[in-house]
């Protein structure tokens, strides 16, 4: 029996809520798996310190996102069960979540503009990125604040915040695509530029992987912006806000561990060649193993060539190498 005061569209406002809790918690254990994984290869000791700062900025801004997350379903869900007003009143940890996750997406897309110009040397795109990168989680911080103030979750559709959350998710949306394409962009233009059919496989392989997370990022902020602009009252674009951040770390933490680790670098034998003579005496004390410029020619079956090879290893060549150890190429 349904108690008064409870409206009949109640599913429709606690179920998104709901899905977007437990998709939150999946994310975060993806996120753990993928954290000991990259601490437990080579990788982590082989990357620079700027790679390693950037990730763990992420990682704790992330779980300090899951803290909200988790505050904003006891608060809905525990402290506010049997409360209609539950449902139209925000909790503060709803109102500030979008700070966390405006940083986490500065962070990450940074990080990659970073790339970019350590790729290619070219600025101008990566610069546009990142400034339309410092707009969003401006907007996401402003935004926050004015939604802490706000009478009921209802009001977001007042002018002055539902451009600054519009502004904040189309920023988000912008980066990711911009990203996904340029750096397509500039590894197809490396992959062309190298003779190496290793080298090729491996450009290949760097492209694929770009174009997967960016393809999962720019599409999650794609409809982040549809599911608020067509149902700004609705609570399912709250499923895409509570998982932004997860999906931004698990994206940065996917290409950290999709590199080449030191057992998979390309392998070529290396000959070394030795001449060995015996220790023959002819007639007037010369040996056939002394270096004589006006010796006379040895005899061929005299001479004994011994051929030993030794494994080295190479690393990529630089596009590749930047992208597996943030080295600077030397064109």
């Amino acid at each position: 029996m349904r108690l008064s005061g409870v409206p009949k569209n109640v599913t429709e406002k606690l179920g998104p809520l709901l899905i977007a809790y437990l998709l939150a918690y999946l994310f975060q254990g993806v996120l753990i798996v993928q954290i000991y994984a990259y601490c437990t290869s080579t990788k982590f000791s082989a990357d620079r310190w700027p790679v390693k700062v950037t990730l763990w900025v992420v990682c704790v801004t992330e779980l300090v996102c899951t803290l909200f997350v988790t505050a904003s379903a006891w608060y809905g869900l525990v402290c506010g069960w049997g409360d209609p007003d539950t449902l139209r009143k925000q909790s503060w940890a709803l109102s500030f979540v979008s700070i966390p996750n405006g940083l986490v997406a500065f962070a990450v897309q940074i990080f990659f503009c970073w790339r970019m110009v350590l790729l290619n040397r070219e600025i101008i795109i990566p610069g546009l990125i990142a400034m339309i990168s410092l707009g969003q989680v401006a907007m996401a911080v402003i935004g926050s604040v004015h939604m802490f103030s706000l009478p009921d979750i209802y009001a977001v559709t007042s002018k002055t915040m539902y451009w600054m959350i519009t502004a904040y998710y189309v920023g988000c949306a912008a980066c990711d695509i911009l990203i996904a394409l340029n750096m397509v962009r500039l590894l197809s233009k490396a992959k062309r530029q190298s003779e190496f059919p290793d080298t090729h496989s491996l450009l290949a392989r760097q492209i694929k992987i770009c174009v997967h997370t960016g393809i999962v990022t720019a599409c999650s902020s794609i409809i982040h912006v549809v599911t608020f602009l067509v149902a700004p009252h609705g609570n399912v674009h709250f499923v895409f806000l509570f998982i932004a951040a997860k999906i931004y770390s698990n994206t940065l933490l996917a290409i950290l561990n999709a590199r080449k680790d030191g057992s998979d670098v390309i392998s070529w034998p290396a000959s070394s060649i030795e001449f060995a003579h015996p220790a023959t005496t002819y007639p007037g004390g010369r040996s056939v193993g002394q270096t004589d410029m006006e010796s006379q020619a040895i005899p061929a079956m005299l001479t004994s060539v011994y051929v030993t090879t030794t494994p080295m290893k190479s690393e990529d060549d630089p596009p590749t190498a930047l992208l597996a150890e943030d080295a600077t190429p030397n064109n």
